[in-house]
């Protein structure tokens, strides 16, 4: 939301500007966006990757590079749309509001608090729209694709809880103990 108000504070600016013909808008917007994305990077960074080797997902470097390509990807859409909100409020206060409602609606009909089969029809576009939606499943989709979370790897994965000393077989579909945690996930976004 930082972002909303240095779209506002820079307005006038722009405005005065592109009144006076001095300079085009893209010769101020491109360098704030360059610098935003810099931000972003660094961001990503001190946050993301730390916070992804701590959380225990896959250290396939393939996996890593693209987790955090979602997560960047993601940040810079957020970033996108608090300018949008911010170029088109007219004071602080207003766009503050709003983007705390999306905000939060966005956080409600991700599909994590509220399933998504439970989401009313009419409030149905709004979930598809949801850039919380599609990096969540990108990065479950990451992860959950990874050969540990295979048919038969769980049991081999360093860590994992010996399922034969239980007398449950990871390969019975039946069994309560043998369905993982990517089957679960996979249900919830179907």
């Amino acid at each position: 939301m930082p972002t909303a108000h240095a779209t506002l504070s820079g307005m006038p600016l722009l405005l005065r500007q592109r009144d006076a013909r001095y300079f085009p808008a893209w010769a101020l917007l491109l360098p704030q966006q360059v610098v935003s994305m810099l931000c972003l990077l660094l961001d990503l960074a001190t946050f993301a990757v730390p916070l992804y080797f701590l959380v225990g997902f896959s250290a396939a470097p393939l996996a890593v590079f693209r987790a955090l390509a979602v997560v960047y990807a993601f940040a810079a859409c957020l970033d996108s749309m608090y300018r949008c909100f911010g170029a088109l409020a007219t004071s602080v206060p207003i766009a503050v509001c709003v983007m705390t409602v999306l905000f939060l609606l966005f956080n409600a009909l991700a599909g994590f608090s509220i399933a998504a089969a439970a989401i009313p029809g009419w409030w149905r576009w709004l979930y598809w729209l949801n850039p919380f939606v599609w990096a969540l499943r990108s990065l479950s989709i990451n992860e959950l694709t990874q050969a540990r979370w295979q048919e038969g790897a769980a049991a081999a994965a360093p860590g994992a809880p010996d399922l034969a000393a239980t007398g449950v077989s990871p390969a019975d579909p039946g069994a309560p103990l043998a369905r993982t945690v990517r089957d679960g996930l996979l249900d919830l976004y179907q």
